[in-house]
């Protein structure tokens, strides 16, 4: 019935909107409610309803609104100060009524992916090459087959941890890699330009006893059994590995091996440009590495050009902690660590020296007359005073 009345009185209104007059637009909203207000319990079909709201909007040039939510005003309808005021603030961060918001809040990958267009472009050629430390350097560079420089690394020159690198692009910062220790290894965190997290380099060092490695014993003096090395790259904050090493477990300082996907697809293989140690120190020749990326690979994971200057960090960071590992697998400290530690002690002994040179000679002597001096700032700020009582002073 109530259905029935509805329509009736829609088809009333579009029968006499050529001969009456247009609504006024403080009535049209009242007339609508009045139509409407029999409707309430009604189920409404959202197909009927557009079109009522069409068809209402071209009658009456703006659909009627009565079918949305009702919405209170917080200062006509008297609630109480403390959600008024509760209301007032926070509906300043919410859209008003009657607005909507032109697209949805964006997602995380988009916000990523507006981050990422703020560092560089690097696009790496098929094959080139990173420079290991040579003299216990703590800068290097990716260059191509031709020895034109791609990229450049390098330490801060005051970092107090262990192995913390930049890498930059015609002098703007790419990436950066900034390791934390962990029991059995380390962890390298891979970052973009704006200090974001997106990777995480796993290195895994797993220590067989029973068996000594001629070839590590020969040319790195470790004849203490033998030290394997496992690295994987996983996705920051998961534990789910995207690339890894292939052999899995490489014997330390290794002259050779690839770098795998999760499906098993190659990566890039990477060898020694020479027959070079990693511990050699100021040799007559450049310490590199030779990186080839693997085209049409079918991962998803670095395989973009704007990707792949990941494994070149990868690499970087193998490079140098191999430059200061020990015998033992354990990496030392690099020469920047050293000096800034230099810097702090010399700092500290500084601090005592002053500290000692006051208390033995300076303030015996000046104590005297510091105190005087303080004596009349006193006095001239808050000069001394004799108050008589009333009963002993004289007439």
């Amino acid at each position: 019935m109530r259905f029935g009345l509805l329509l009736a009185a829609l088809l009333t209104h579009q029968a006499g909107a050529q001969q009456a007059d247009p609504v006024p637009p403080g009535e049209e909203q009242s007339a609508a409610a009045d139509i409407l207000a029999d409707a309430t319990n009604v189920t409404v079909d959202p197909e009927w309803r557009a079109s009522l709201d069409s068809t209402w909007k071209a009658t009456w040039g703006q659909p009627p609104g009565m079918l949305d939510k009702p919405r209170l005003d917080p200062e006509a309808h008297f609630q109480p100060y403390d959600t008024a005021i509760g209301n007032l603030v926070v509906r300043r961060f919410m859209a008003r009524a009657g607005e909507t918001t032109s697209q949805p809040p964006p997602t995380q990958e988009q916000i990523d992916a507006d981050l990422a267009r703020l560092c560089p472009n690097l696009t790496l050629p098929s094959e080139f090459m990173v420079q290991a430390p040579r003299c216990g350097d703590r800068f290097g560079g990716w260059f191509d087959t031709q020895h034109h420089s791609i990229a450049t690394w390098s330490e801060p020159a005051m970092e107090i941890v262990n192995g913390n690198m930049n890498i930059n692009v015609n002098g703007q910062m790419l990436g950066s890699v900034a390791p934390e220790l962990v029991e059995g290894g380390g962890v390298l965190q891979v970052a973009d330009c704006m200090g974001q997290p997106l990777y995480n380099l796993m290195e895994r060092v797993t220590w067989h006893k029973a068996e000594t490695s001629v070839r590590l014993c020969r040319d790195y003096g470790s004849c203490s059994g033998t030290y394997y090395m496992q690295y994987t790259i996983t996705q920051f904050g998961s534990n789910v590995v995207l690339a890894a090493t292939n052999p899995p477990y490489l014997e330390m300082f290794p002259s050779q091996f690839e770098i795998v996907a999760h499906n098993g697809a190659t990566l890039a293989q990477v060898s020694k440009a020479g027959d070079w140690k990693d511990n050699e120190i100021c040799p007559d020749w450049q310490k590199k590495w030779v990186v080839k990326l693997a085209e049409g690979s079918p991962s998803k994971y670095f395989t973009a050009g704007e990707t792949r200057w990941v494994l070149g960090a990868m690499m970087t960071a193998i490079a140098a902690r191999n430059a200061r590992r020990n015998p033992d697998a354990s990496v030392g400290a690099t020469v920047n660590v050293h000096m800034s530690r230099m810097w702090y002690a010399l700092y500290f002994l500084f601090i005592v020296a002053v500290v000692v040179v006051w208390l033995k000679f300076v303030q015996p002597k000046m104590a005297p007359k510091i105190l005087r001096f303080l004596t009349k700032v006193e006095h001239a700020f808050f000069p001394s005073c004799r108050y008589v009582p009333d009963k002993f002073q004289r007439l």
